[in-house]
């Protein structure tokens, strides 16, 4: 057989092709896998609209059927296992309840959609999910969907033969009943049929992912879409346009009906580096923060938001709004001059466009964390919340100690023989009207399981809970997502980095650092209350030390130095966070410096 023949059937023994309209003596394809979207009955709820796809023998839009040779032998399919519509329509099509096979597929190892999760109707012509709740959409409206392993449409399947075969899928994105032609979204039209004629090796079995289908693009249309997913032998190859009927001798069809979000027109996104240089030593962030483009998926919370941090909210107007350009990166995590930001304790940092660490200009000189310690919440770290909605919402933390780009809630044992985990606060409950800091509500402690070095954090106040092992990613109706660099000091070190300011009580006090960033050099202000012998010593982040300076005796009063930024051998330092220490008569202030090359 060289093309396919389309055929619908008048009567049981009587068909029509329709690409020839001359009548077949073509009998009922008989037992086979069948289509099960819904032909003339209601597909759409909510608009009414009754479908009309290929699905019922004898019906006027005819039907698509694969034949089936039998347990044991080569075929392809979806999922793992095939059955021949022992729970199917088998074509027939009988009256509302119709079948709902592409709901219950997944329980008897049939149904090959693994994401996102499907809906069906009931007998009463209500949608309703076929399994998880809160069940996974399909993506926001006029989306583009990178096909990648975990991504957000994904599909297992088997060809168990020796021969090629062919993928083909089919969205009802105009949700009109039935499937032809596109859509427009701002970049064009977008095509019904969204996968055409993807070759599926011989002997594959695998995810739809791994046969590198390239992206699709979500139709315009929020609400739930019919899907037909088809995978078909060598010949006949499906024609152009394809409105999902055929005639196959192998292979299987599977129907799911999905949903589409609408593209919010304001919405709060994460921040944290996706596909760009996440840390100084160039490791690339892998966090899913960008929903048009990223492979690690995205966050996202749904205007109008009841739950947040800080004094209040945006919707992104400064932020990335999930489509993350290229560098620089957004830093809506570094900017809290709106009262958006809820960060107290400890000082926040960024990067810039070079991929140098860079303190937020509104940093409260907090210290950082220590490495393999345990951090309580008000004393190590501590955010602001609001919860004005009527029912409880729920803090996740995911912090991410591998240094490596993700959060994937790896366990890390630091050589104190402490346990720490990436996913360190789940699901904690804010009540309805709390406003505060968290660290009233009690939150438990957690070990800083990590070396010395930077730490990306996603801190996200939800409307729901989150599984454990959160990797930061997920679609919201309430709440927000807050993402922070913060320095990891070493356990123990020369410089004693417990106070970003002056000690307390030191009678010692350094007014002032400009400009701090600097670049080259930067002038530093002391107030001496009791003079003595002074001396500067520059550390840097290993706490080092980069340059002693010899202030001579200081007298009671005012007094400026400056440091040029180069090492006791004049050599000048790269771009990075320092550490100054004065000392005055065995007094002693200490202040953070930022150097920007």
């Amino acid at each position: 057989m060289n093309r396919i023949v389309v055929i619908f059937c008048v009567a049981i023994s009587v068909c029509v092709s329709l690409t020839t309209g001359v009548a077949l003596a073509q009998p009922n394809p008989g037992p086979g896998d069948y289509g099960d979207a819904p032909e003339g009955m209601l597909a759409y709820p909510s608009t009414g609209v009754d479908g009309w796809f290929p699905t019922c023998v004898g019906g006027p839009a005819g039907f698509i059927w694969h034949g089936d040779p039998g347990r044991g032998f080569p075929n392809l399919w979806w999922g793992f296992t095939v059955d021949s519509e022992t729970d199917g329509n088998a074509g027939f099509c009988p009256l509302p309840p119709y079948e709902r096979d592409e709901c219950w597929g997944p329980f008897d190892n049939d149904g090959g959609l693994a994401i996102p999760d499907p809906f069906t109707l009931d007998p009463g012509n209500m949608v309703i999910p076929c399994g998880n709740v809160p069940p996974r959409s399909l993506g926001f409206t006029c989306e583009v969907l990178n096909l990648v392993p975990g991504g957000p449409f994904e599909a297992n399947l088997q060809n168990t033969t020796g021969d090629p075969g062919f993928v083909n899928v089919l969205f009802d994105w105009n949700q009109d009943g039935a499937w032809g032609g596109g859509s427009p979204c701002p970049g064009g039209l977008t095509p019904e049929h969204a996968i055409v004629n993807l070759p599926v090796p011989p002997f594959y079995v695998g995810p739809l992912s791994g046969l590198h289908p390239g992206p699709i693009q979500v139709g315009p249309n929020p609400g739930y879409v019919w899907v037909r997913m088809t995978i078909s032998p060598e010949f006949p190859q499906v024609p152009m346009p394809w409105n999902g009927e055929g005639i196959f001798d192998e292979g299987e069809t599977e129907d799911y009906l999905l949903h589409v979000e609408a593209a919010p027109n304001s919405a709060e996104y994460g921040d944290a580096p996706e596909n760009v240089v996440a840390y100084p030593n160039g490791i690339l962030g892998e966090f899913p923060t960008c929903r048009v483009s990223g492979p690690a998926g995205f966050v996202v919370h749904n205007a109008p938001v009841s739950a947040w941090f800080g004094a209040s909210v945006d919707t992104e107007p400064e932020g990335n709004l999930g489509f993350c350009p290229q560098p620089p990166y957004d830093e809506d995590e570094c900017e809290s001059s709106d009262g958006d930001a809820g960060l107290i304790t400890p000082d926040p940092w960024s990067m810039d466009a070079n991929a140098v660490v860079v303190a937020c200009p509104t940093g409260s000189g907090a210290r950082g964390w220590t490495e393999c310690s345990r951090l309580s919440w008000g004393h190590d770290v501590d955010i602001a919340v609001t919860n004005n909605s009527s029912d409880d919402r729920y803090v996740n933390l995911v912090i991410d100690w591998g240094q490596d780009g993700r959060w994937d809630n790896s366990i890390f044992t630091c050589p104190n023989g402490t346990v720490g985990e990436e996913h360190v606060l789940v699901n904690f409950p804010v009540p309805s009207g709390f406003v505060g800091s968290l660290s009233q509500l009690s939150p438990p402690s957690f070990v800083s399981a990590a070396g010395e070095g930077w730490v990306w954090c996603r801190f996200t106040i939800s409307d729901q809970p989150v599984a454990p092992g959160w990797d930061g990613s997920g679609s919201f109706g309430d709440g927000e997502t807050e993402d922070y660099l913060i320095q990891l000091q070493p356990e123990t070190s020369d410089v004693d980095q417990s106070d970003g300011g002056s000690l307390s009580g030191s009678d010692l006090n350094i007014v002032s650092v400009r400009p701090n960033p600097f670049r080259p050099s930067t002038q530093f202000e002391l107030d001496v209350v009791e003079s003595g012998q002074g001396t500067a010593i520059v550390y840097d982040h290993r706490g080092r030390i980069v340059t002693k300076m010899d202030l001579g005796k200081l007298p009671i009063g005012r007094h400026v130095a400056s440091w040029d930024g180069r090492d006791a051998e004049g050599v000048a330092m790269a771009s990075g966070v320092y550490f100054l220490r004065v000392d005055v008569g065995g007094r002693v202030a200490r202040e953070k410096l930022v150097l920007a090359r």
